[in-house]
């Protein structure tokens, strides 16, 4: 999204905002058929790992990539704030909802005379918003628009006087936009002809940009990398009992890298990988098709099944290699396809290929729910070819008296990535928090939760390559919260 455009949304939620309604605190403002909820939370929070480091891995206090001998686990709180907004619109024409926020974390370092300075964590660029809109809703014929864009900061390992930049947080702004024709043929069927448009952008402090300058040639933006994802999707859904559905779908998308070689050091390796990274362009299609219903008052569920694969063309990175200078272009071994994991891997086994969305919701009592969902499924990524995943999650959210929410939940995902870096990651996330509705405007809560991220292989070793590790992937941070929400 560019600046005017964010400074568009932002005027326009003010101008909303400012309005006149016949409404006070909770009751939200009322325009027309538009409904208008704004909040603002702030929040206390304490992290056991802000840098999210590894605590057998020596932290590099010079950006240099050679590491110092210090341990980078590093506990420090910080405070938060978050405006946000919600609107609801639902007309015989037009039916859309919005929600969009913005937030600011501000570190406290709790020990100035350390080597860490963790201010260089501080965010002042966080916002997400996504979009949906349906236009002729109840038409034969009618249109949707749904956008998801955010920017989000993922801390690194650099601190200190010795590191210049003053944000040593990468920065991935996204936005995924999908819309097109709406069939429907009759009241119990809907066809869409939908097109898929997203990008993808990874902004690097300055460090990392001054240790590979020949390859991070964006120079102002100090981008790694810049994807672009395109192509067509059809599906459709089925309402063949009141309560159930027939579901199902298929795309293709098309991925282009702006470079297709990165520097060695954003695949998180410890051993020798090389001096750069192949990252080639590739197409992706799949297929799911599955039932989603209500099979009794209490108890709900879905289930879908599908299979799909992706192409990747290694001549990209040989045809991007041949656009650099001789100084600057990869030498032949840096290039050579070798092995069972290399940058022309493609995604075409059964096992990986097959997906699977499986969610069942229980509800024991009025007012709690316990969700259950497993899926397995695959995506491009960063710094290899292609991640095939499966995530478990469990939650729990209950509310008693009116007043009183509770919530709870354990996520667990492994992500077995293959390309020139081949290595699985186990990530865990426990959370658990409890509010106090005092007002129809105001809320407290208290929550606290585990983040961490594990390598799946005995002793991180590459399973190809035993003289590559990926230690340095790994970390555990626990952390605690306090916060107020306000909401008019």
């Amino acid at each position: 999204m560019s600046r005017g455009s964010l400074r568009t949304v932002v005027t326009a939620l003010s101008l909303l905002a400012a309005l006149p309604a016949a409404a006070g605190p909770g009751d939200h403002i009322r325009v027309g058929d538009a409904e208008i909820i704004p909040s603002v939370r702030t929040a206390f929070d304490f992290h056991s790992n802000v840098y999210q480091g590894n605590s057998s891995e020596a932290a590099d206090t010079n950006g240099d990539g050679v590491p110092d001998g210090e341990d980078n686990v590093v506990a420090a709180p910080f405070w938060s704030i978050r405006p946000a907004a919600e609107i609801k619109l639902e007309g015989p024409w037009v039916i859309l909802s919005f929600t969009g926020g913005y937030g600011v974390r501000v570190y406290i370092d709790t020990e100035p005379k350390d080597s860490f300075k963790v201010g260089q964590l501080n965010r002042f660029n966080d916002f997400d918003f996504s979009l949906g809109t349906q236009i002729l809703p109840n038409r034969t014929i009618g249109f949707k628009i749904n956008d998801r864009f955010d920017v989000q900061n993922t801390p690194t390992t650099l601190h200190g006087d010795g590191v210049e930049s003053a944000n040593v947080n990468v920065v991935h702004v996204g936005n995924d936009l999908d819309g097109g024709l709406v069939i429907r043929p009759g009241s119990a069927l809907d066809i869409g002809v939908l097109g898929t448009l997203s990008f993808d952008t990874y902004r690097l402090p300055k460090e990392y940009q001054d240790a590979y300058p020949e390859l991070l040639r964006a120079e102002a933006l100090g981008s790694l990398n810049d994807r672009l994802n395109f192509g067509p999707i059809l599906n459709g859904t089925w309402r063949f009992l009141p309560k159930t559905s027939l579901v199902g779908g298929a795309s293709v998308n098309w991925i282009r890298w702006s470079e297709n070689l990165i520097p060695e050091w954003a695949g998180g390796a410890d051993g020798n990988v090389g001096e750069v990274i192949a990252k080639p362009d590739g197409v992706a299609w799949r297929t799911q098709w599955g039932v989603k219903g209500q099979v009794s008052a209490r108890l709900a569920v879905a289930g879908e099944v599908g299979y799909g694969q992706i192409y990747y063309d290694e001549q990209s990175v040989l045809d991007f290699n041949s656009t650099l200078s001789s100084a600057l272009a990869a030498s032949d071994s840096d290039l050579e396809v070798l092995g069972e994991e290399n940058y022309a891997r493609d995604l075409v086994s059964f096992k990986e290929g097959l997906l699977l969305n499986l969610a069942a919701t229980y509800t024991p009592l009025r007012g709690q729910t316990i969700t259950l969902a497993y899926r397995k499924d695959f995506q491009d990524v960063l710094f290899s070819n292609y991640s095939a995943f499966n995530a478990v999650t469990l939650r729990y959210d209950g509310k008693f008296r009116e007043r009183l929410v509770v919530g709870a939940e354990y996520a667990m995902r492994l992500d077995r990535y293959h390309g020139e870096i081949a290595r699985g990651d186990v990530s865990h996330r426990v959370k658990a928090d409890v509010a106090w509705l005092f007002t129809r405007y105001m809320s407290a809560s208290v929550g606290g939760g585990w983040n961490a991220r594990y390598c799946a292989d005995a002793g991180c070793v590459d399973p190809n390559n035993p003289q590559i590790t990926y230690t340095q992937t790994q970390y555990d941070d626990l952390w605690g919260q306090v916060g107020l929400t306000f909401t008019y």
